[in-house]
């Protein structure tokens, strides 16, 4: 069999030119349509939701919180299996997509899950924290930058790296910025209690100022003409010197005795 088909290809010069070249033509082709990325994109179809419910034992947490999520979830024609974990305190589920459903497919199934798990939510039980969805924990990222400025505050930095991030986002090919490292402004005052004590002043008046004095309020609006005019009330804070000259009326005008940062 093998010595006929050689044979045939030797006399039949024609049909054998003919098909080394659709073999050669083809393979050029399909070589120069192979993808080269360094990083190749990947899909993953799972997504995670997270529960707390703290002091619950793992009995409960599968009755009260895992159950009901896992009926709302696998209503989803979507969903290919469904795997739960409940332990103290804690339910966890992670939700596995059909492989029919490509990349393009995902965000609007992300949000038909979130939709179904946000339904149920006014059924748990009191002290069940709002379920956490994670879709995007697949994310992989191509480059880290790290932004450092000698001389420069942190306000400062945050404010560039900001700016730096704004950017990047406009950039083509670029998914997804995420910012790391970021710290929470907090602003620390220590009061003398001893001096308190001799003012006869309660620290439960200093607490209270503190939390109403920098709220946003409506102060309704004045209409003159066919125009609306906000009244902004004054009295925020504007800077953290600010803060430390707060006026205490209580058995009398004072100020804050001690601030620190």
């Amino acid at each position: 069999m093998k010595q006929n088909i050689a044979t045939y290809f030797i006399k039949n010069s024609v049909v054998s030119w003919m098909l080394t070249l659709i073999f050669v033509i083809g393979g050029t082709i399909a070589f120069l349509g192979l993808g080269r990325l360094e990083d190749p994109a990947f899909t993953l179809k799972d997504a995670m939701i997270i529960t707390s419910y703290p002091g619950a034992t793992p009995q409960q947490v599968e009755e009260e919180v895992t159950y009901p999520l896992e009926k709302a979830v696998q209503q989803l024609v979507y969903v290919d299996k469904v795997k739960s974990t409940s332990s103290r305190g804690l339910s966890q589920i992670t939700v596995s997509m059909k492989n029919n459903y490509g990349p393009e497919d995902l965000p609007q199934i992300w949000d038909e899950m979130r939709r179904k798990v946000t339904d149920i939510e006014n059924t748990f039980p009191p002290g069940v924290y709002k379920p956490r969805i994670i879709d995007d924990f697949g994310d992989v990222y191509g480059i880290l930058l790290a932004v450092t400025g000698d001389g420069y505050s942190y306000a400062e930095l945050n404010d560039y790296v900001d700016y730096l991030r704004r950017e990047l986002e406009l950039v083509d090919g670029v998914g997804k910025v995420q910012v790391s490292g970021v710290q929470q402004e907090q602003v620390f005052i220590e009061i003398s209690m001893q001096r308190l004590t001799s003012l006869g002043i309660d620290p439960q008046v200093i607490f209270g100022l503190l939390e109403t004095q920098n709220v946003v309020s409506d102060a309704g609006a004045i209409r003159i003409g066919n125009e609306y005019i906000r009244i902004h009330p004054t009295g925020e804070f504007a800077s953290v010197k600010e803060l430390g000259d707060l006026i205490i009326s209580d058995s009398g005008a004072q100020g804050l005795s001690t601030f620190a940062m």
